[in-house]
């Protein structure tokens, strides 16, 4: 009789509230952007991916090659939907999925998966909650490219900063409204500010280091300021995620929000700039 489900591999690793890290392993397929490609057994794969800290999941085939999945991708790569198909046992192929839940709950294949994982590029050391969804024949959710960062505990950005002069096209850079529709285009929002800390993710990342280095590189941040009098702006509509309430020293009337030199700035909107910050909600893939 073939089967679809295999086991589940505890590893006693505390999250939060009595939550364990589980791997569930079945019979299936994983398609995806993999980080890395190493010649294991099965049990050595399924343990790999259970001691590397921000692996979310493992596939692994008869002839001994284990994939590891991240949920975080480098900049160069773009986001990917990752998808398991589940089969049954005839298939050989094996999929292992990180998932944290109470250490009493097993969890069951006609369920959403739950995972939380830590992640290098991200902001005050916080777990990032993932969701595997349900689909007719497994489960789906998307990797992000180039980092992440937290609002709150629940809520978690997907975020990579462009630059225009990657794109022959628009060379020449773009101005506020442009960047927003640029943003659009990637299937994102032009990223506001929620507190001046998010802007050290995205210019510490090293490929955009190389382009500060390089080019210098000035970029859109959702916002635009209002209540601006005798020099100072001191709100800031963001990005529809969150409102930032600062203050910006700047003759501009109105002006919208840019990074330049790893710090906020007020710019002329229709100013064309080098690049802009896009994000997408990873909490609700």
């Amino acid at each position: 009789m073939s089967r679809s489900f295999i086991s589940i591999l505890f590893l006693y690793f505390p999250i939060s509230h009595g939550d364990i890290t589980k791997m569930m392993i079945m019979y299936g397929t994983l398609t995806g952007k993999s980080e890395e490609a190493v010649s294991l057994p099965e049990t050595n794969c399924t343990q790999l991916c259970l001691d590397e800290i921000e692996c979310i999941a493992a596939s692994w085939t008869t002839d001994n090659i284990c994939l590891i999945y991240n949920m975080v991708l480098s900049y160069n790569d773009s986001d990917h939907v990752i998808s398991i198909e589940q089969s049954t046992s005839d298939s050989k192929s094996i999929v292992a999925v990180k998932t944290s839940v109470s250490s009493d709950i097993c969890p069951l294949l006609e369920d959403n998966i739950y995972g939380s994982v830590p992640t290098k590029r991200m902001l005050n050391n916080r777990y990032v909650t993932y969701n595997w969804r349900k689909t007719s024949n497994g489960w789906m959710m998307k990797q992000c490219s180039a980092a992440i960062v937290s609002r709150n505990t629940t809520f978690h950005l997907c975020l990579k900063p462009y630059s225009f002069a990657q794109d022959g096209n628009l060379a020449n850079g773009l101005n506020h409204s442009e960047a927003m529709k640029f943003c659009e285009t990637k299937n994102k929002t032009l990223l506001g500010l929620d507190r001046m800390v998010e802007i050290t993710v995205p210019t510490n990342l090293p490929e955009v280091l190389e382009i500060i280095a390089n080019n210098g590189f000035v970029f859109w941040l959702g916002g635009r300021g209002s209540d601006c009098e005798n020099g100072e702006c001191k709100t800031f509509w963001t990005d529809g995620w969150s409102i930032w309430n600062s203050t910006v020293k700047t003759e501009i009337i109105n002006p919208c929000l840019a990074v330049a030199n790893r710090t906020f700035v007020a710019r002329e909107c229709n100013e064309k700039l080098e690049g802009a910050l896009c994000a997408w909600d990873f909490s609700e893939f």
